[in-house]
This record gives structure tokens, sequence and C-alpha cells, in this order.
């Protein structure tokens, strides 16, 4: 990734709308910015349905080394909260950063397994979860998460 590559950051109601995945691995990138980050963390980001990212963007840093099941239950339970007062179908998008230039190991795919639970859990609608560090974006696959392969 260049730094050309990473788009600049705006302010919510000007980032257009998330309808596929390469809008929301670009908004994650916007995010991520060309420094990356400084330690494991998780942000949930509400999107409207009508695919309009809110201004209800969480970040939740000095994450445990082990996924916490309550503590996800409780962010997920939070964003079912503000997505219920939303018209449409809302969901959230999730992401699980870390520092480093590795890429994704077991420990990440642990993380990214028990989002997926608790957002399932939660019964909140969530687009696919994605994973980031100091040198890339990109999604955990259905495999990653322990779903097989989906069938088109």
């Amino acid at each position: 990734m260049t730094d050309n590559d990473i788009p600049p950051m705006q302010r919510p109601e000007d980032i257009p709308p998330i309808h596929t995945q390469a809008d929301l691995e670009r908004f994650w990138r916007m995010l991520k910015g060309r420094w990356g980050f400084d330690e494991p963390q998780l942000w949930a980001l509400v999107i409207e349905g009508d695919d309009r990212p809110t201004g209800a963007l969480f970040n939740f840093a000095e994450l445990p080394r082990q996924p916490d099941d309550t503590a996800l239950g409780n962010l997920l339970g939070g964003c079912r909260h503000v997505m219920a007062e939303m018209p449409g179908e809302p969901s959230v998008a999730l992401l699980y950063a870390r520092p480093g230039s590795q890429d994704m190991g077991d420990s990440d795919v642990t993380w990214a397994r028990a989002i997926n639970r608790a957002a399932h859990r939660a019964g909140v609608a969530t687009r696919p979860v994605h994973f980031a560090n100091d040198a890339l974006v990109r999604v955990f696959s259905p495999d990653d998460l322990g779903l097989g392969r989906s069938v088109a």
C-alpha cells in the first residue's frame, strides 16, 4: 500500500455511502492512515440502512490478549441500541487492528471469531469483519471465521 492508496480523513457526514466491500476497506484504510496502530484495538462503525456511515464510531483500546465475551457482548449490545433508533436495516462494521506488519496470525483469527460470535449472539447485522495492522487492511474470510466457503 502506498500513501496514495490512503484516502484523506473526512468528517462522517462527508464520507460516501459504504455499498461494497471495497468501500468498507477504503473507509478502514482512511481510519488507519499512514502510521497504523500503537496497540491492539477494536473499532465499530454503525452504518445506516441507506449505507451511510454514522457518527457512531466506537474505539476500544487496551484490549486483553484474549477476547472477553462479556465485553464484546456489551459493545455489540451498545451498537444494537444505537441501531434500534434508525430506519431501514442498519448494520455495524467491525475492525480488529494491532501494531506490526506480520500477516494475520492465530491470535487475530481468534479475535475475529469471537467478534463474529458476539455479533451473532447480540442479533446485530454486520458487514464483513476486517483486520488491519501497520502495513495492510484486509477482510477476514469465511474460512478464517470458521464458517466455511460461501456458496454463490
